[in-house]
């Protein structure tokens, strides 16, 4: 009985929590009675809305470089239009100065990129089942995926790593320039001073394919001397795809004991990286996220083995022939020193063709793609034109939040002029900011207000939840797709200082890595829709305000952009811009995709303007 007691108990607290959870996104002023009681009636809950304005910012020039993952591919939004990303990366020798153990053979040469996966479940022979469309952009399900053409070149364009005209050996940024101004089919970039061009600098082309992202597991078959199937392994879903040998074996192989091969530096200098090149297929395509940051699965791997040919014929084979390989052959018998039997007293030689037995393994040389990693866009906005004046006083009102270089939105809260009506009946024109100190802090006669021992402002009303409310735009296409933006996530950030805002920092739900959607959700409110299909964010600004309040922080603008994860807070810089938002988030660049949110200009319905409202609680 008492068991029976106990794990009801821990039922009854499970079940208030899970009940906490649920209401903690409703508005405050619902559960007065329920939350304080009859024996608090001394208090009450109330409900304020201040001045905000919310306006555009057209995005342009971001930092491309030092990204977290890369886009490839083409992507369609019904309200924008085409984007297409493309990557330019160096590539890094694992080894350098190696011996390939004289003249090998290139078996084959293989190229590996992770997406980003997730584990759905197992098949029948208990092999793990994946999806990528977390990360992939124009599909909705594993048999639509689109292909797009894909080409891989050569890049010719020296990527330096440091600015030259920067001091402290600060590191180079690239910028994007996506606009289609010069031409709309290559892909450019910014370094600071110069234009690039990408498609002026190809050289050879690696791989020329119409490819489609696939979610399918990547079998690994090994062989033994037979050629008897000796394992299988499958890995997690990747890009792969078997490269020329031929180009290969004379970029790298046959540069063994050049100095290219001696440092990273020399490498990148003389092997300038690949130009992955995404083009739509008949207008169209998917865009997936790729994760070259994996340096134990992302690479080009040379497989080869040892070069026992026999060219002239003269019972020598190629790696110990000296008419081939090596420079000296002290006996002139035809074999180098490296192999001949009688220059060496360690090895042995069985069948006493004075040939060392020890006959090189088969091996493989790895470059990794570290570096600089740059994603480059082109971007055809034909399905919407952007404000080019935005209000900043009253705000705009349709907010255009779009990924890669695209837009973002501004929200200055407490902004303007508004009328304030003291204890006197005085009505009087004040900022909005002061008007919000005003209804919350205890006032002093001197007109400061009171402070407690630790110098915080002692306050009348309490703050419960404070509440920047965002409508989606009612008549956003969608292309016909009802859940194109189900899975939409808004970041909300602190333009002035670049950073997160302190209530990220408070949520509990914070840090999902497994499932990056549910992470942040109470902070950054999921997309809400009702039953008459209207759709809202609430971000949550609580401890924001508590701050504005009690410490008397800065009001900072705050800056909305779409993210393809939340969990992501790094920024990007805006090349020499001079307005007040200097960096973006680097996560809002990498997502294509787009979405249109009502702003607070008037001439938005009341029921569809953005609002901030706040909920509170103070003594009667």
């Amino acid at each position: 009985m008492k068991k029976t007691i106990k794990a009801l108990k821990y039922l009854t607290v499970l079940l208030l929590v899970f009940l906490s959870f649920i209401a903690c996104d409703k508005d405050f002023s619902v559960v007065e009675s329920d939350v304080l009681g009859e024996q608090n009636l001394n208090f009450k809950t109330d409900t304020l809305g201040f001045q905000i304005a919310a306006y555009n910012k057209k995005l342009e020039s971001l930092q491309i470089n030092g990204l977290s993952s890369n886009l490839l591919g083409v992507y369609n939004d019904p309200a924008y239009g085409q984007t297409m990303a493309s990557i330019i990366t160096q590539i890094t020798p694992t080894t350098l100065s190696p011996n390939f153990n004289d003249t090998p053979a290139i078996d084959s040469v293989v190229l590996s990129i992770p997406y980003f996966s997730r584990v759905t479940g197992t098949d029948t022979d208990g092999n793990p089942t994946y999806t990528i469309l977390d990360s992939l952009y124009g599909s909705k399900t594993e048999e639509d995926i689109k292909p797009f053409r894909l080409t891989i070149y050569q890049n010719n364009y020296f990527l330096r790593d440091f600015d030259p005209s920067a001091s402290l050996n600060e590191t180079q940024k690239y910028y994007s320039k996506a606009d289609g101004s010069i031409n709309s089919t290559d892909n450019f970039a910014l370094n600071g001073s110069s234009i690039i061009n990408f498609d002026s600098n190809k050289g050879a082309i690696i791989k020329d394919t119409v490819f489609a992202p696939s979610s399918n597991s990547i079998r690994l078959d090994t062989f033994d001397d037979d050629g008897e199937l000796e394992t299988t392994v499958y890995i997690a879903p990747a890009f792969r795809t078997k490269l020329d040998p031929t180009f290969w074996k004379a970029a790298i192989l046959d540069k063994e004991g050049d100095a290219v091969l001696s440092s990273a530096n020399d490498f990148k200098n003389y092997f300038r990286g690949l130009y992955f090149k995404a083009e739509a297929v008949n207008g169209d395509g998917s865009m997936v996220l790729l994760n070259l940051a994996s340096t134990n699965n992302a690479n080009i791997t040379i497989y080869y083995s040892i070069n026992d040919a026999d060219a002239d014929a003269d019972g020598i084979p190629n790696y110990a022939d000296i008419d081939f390989t090596g420079t000296v052959d002290t006996d002139i018998d035809g074999i180098n020193d490296t192999w001949d039997i009688d220059a060496t007293t360690t090895a042995t030689d069985s069948d006493g063709d004075g040939i060392r037995d020890d006959i090189p393994s088969p091996g493989s040389y790895v470059l990794n793609f570290t570096g600089n990693i740059l994603n480059t866009f082109i971007n055809d906005y034909s399905q919407v034109t952007f404000p080019t004046n935005p209000n900043t006083e009253i705000g705009d009102e349709k907010l255009y939040l779009k990924g890669t270089e695209g837009s973002m939105a501004v929200v200055d809260l407490f902004n303007g002029m508004v009328d304030y009506t003291d204890s006197d009946g005085f009505t009087s024109s004040i900022p909005a900011l002061e008007k919000f100190k005003k209804e919350y802090r205890i006032p002093l006669e001197n007109g400061e207000y009171k402070k407690d021992a630790n110098g915080n402002y002692i306050l009348k009303r309490f703050i419960n939840d404070a509440q920047l409310i965002v409508f989606e735009d009612d008549n956003l296409l969608t292309g016909g797709d009802t859940d194109l933006h189900q899975y939409d996530r808004i970041y909300a950030y602190d333009i002035e200082n670049n950073t997160q805002l302190v209530d990220y920092n408070y949520d509990s739900t914070a840090g999902n890595t497994v499932t990056p959607y549910f992470s942040t959700y109470f902070h950054l409110g999921l997309r809400d829709t009702d039953d008459a299909n209207v759709s809202k964010y609430k971000i949550h600004l609580t401890e924001h305000l508590n701050n504005i309040l009690l410490r008397d922080s800065t009001n900072t603008k705050i800056g909305l952009v779409l993210s393809s994860n939340v969990n992501k807070v790094n920024s990007s810089k805006i090349l020499n811009s001079t307005g007040e938002v200097t960096t973006v988030p680097s996560v809002s660049i990498l997502t294509p995709r787009g979405t249109i949110l009502y702003g607070t200009n008037p001439s938005v319905p009341a029921n569809r303007k953005m609002k901030l409202k706040v909920f509170f609680t103070e003594p009667k």
